[in-house]
C-alpha cells in the first residue's frame, strides 16, 4: 500500500514514544518529548502528500521544521489563504482567533495569557494552559481551513 496511514491508525502508532498526542476532529496536534529529529514516524506523516499541514501564520514554523530535517509535502498558511480567497489583504495580518471569528466559524476571546504567546516552556507546570491554547488555536485553524474550502 502506497498511501499514508490512515489518521486513527497514525495516531495509535505515534503515540508511542510521544508526550502527548491530541485529535481534534481531524486535526492532529502532537507534542514531542524528544529531539524532533529523532521522530522517524513523524517525518514520514509530514512528508506525505496527503497530509496538509496547515495553519494560521504557519511560514516560520515550516522554516523551523524544514531546518530540523522535516520535509513538508502539503504546507498552507491560511492567513495568506484567507487574505486570497476573501480579496482583503488586511486579513492576512490576523491571528487564529480573529479570522475564525471574521469569518463566522468560531467565536473566541482574544489571548489572555502570555503562556499562549510562547511553547518554549512546555514542560514547565503551565504546560496545560499552553496545551490548552495550542488545541483551541489547531481547531480554529481547522474551522477555518473548512469554511475556506467552501468559499
Amino acid at each position: 500500500m502506497n498511501r499514508c496511514l490512515l489518521p486513527l491508525r497514525l495516531l495509535r502508532r505515534l503515540s508511542s514514544g510521544f508526550d502527548a498526542v491530541y485529535s481534534i476532529k481531524e486535526s492532529i496536534l502532537i507534542r514531542l518529548d524528544q529531539p524532533i529529529q529523532q521522530k522517524e514516524a513523524l517525518k514520514k506523516f509530514l512528508a506525505c502528500r496527503d497530509v496538509v499541514f496547515a495553519g494560521v501564520h504557519v511560514k516560520e514554523d515550516i522554516k523551523i521544521l524544514e531546518d530540523l530535517g522535516l520535509q513538508l509535502k502539503n504546507a498552507t498558511d491560511l492567513s495568506e489563504l484567507a487574505a486570497s480567497v476573501l480579496g482583503k489583504p488586511q486579513v492576512g495580518s490576523y491571528g487564529a482567533r480573529k479570522l475564525a471569528s471574521h469569518l463566522g466559524v468560531l467565536q473566541l476571546e482574544p489571548i489572555r495569557s502570555p503562556t499562549c504567546l510562547s511553547f518554549a516552556e512546555w514542560g514547565s507546570v503551565q504546560s496545560a494552559i499552553g496545551i490548552e491554547c495550542a488545541t483551541i488555536d489547531a481547531y480554529a485553524a481547522y474551522k477555518i481551513g473548512k469554511k475556506l474550502l467552501e468559499i
